[in-house]
């Protein structure tokens, strides 16, 4: 997803935006192992040295729930679906 926070790298560049890339797991994951790899993935993310790599490469980290990943993602495709339909865009 993208946030109206430049890029920290590109700051002066307009429109650069920041985007997240959640991490997806198969239909079916025991909800157990889907939190324990989500919380897992949280605490490498937020580990000192992780966040040191990721914003030397420009990245600002986040971390967040599977709860929260899952509505933004809902959020998301609803407000890209209503921009879809009305511009009657079409996959080729």
């Amino acid at each position: 997803f993208s946030s109206r926070r430049r890029h920290t790298r590109l700051l002066t560049v307009t429109g650069v935006q920041t985007c997240a890339l959640p991490i997806f797991a198969p239909a079916g994951l025991p909800p157990a192992l889907a939190q324990k790899i989500n919380a897992d993935i949280v605490k490498i993310v937020k580990s000192p040295a992780m966040q040191k790599k990721l914003a030397d490469q420009g990245a600002r980290p986040i971390g967040s729930s599977a709860a929260e990943a899952a509505a933004f993602m809902k959020a998301e495709s609803e407000k890209w679906g209503k921009v879809i339909k009305e511009a009657n865009i079409k996959g080729e």
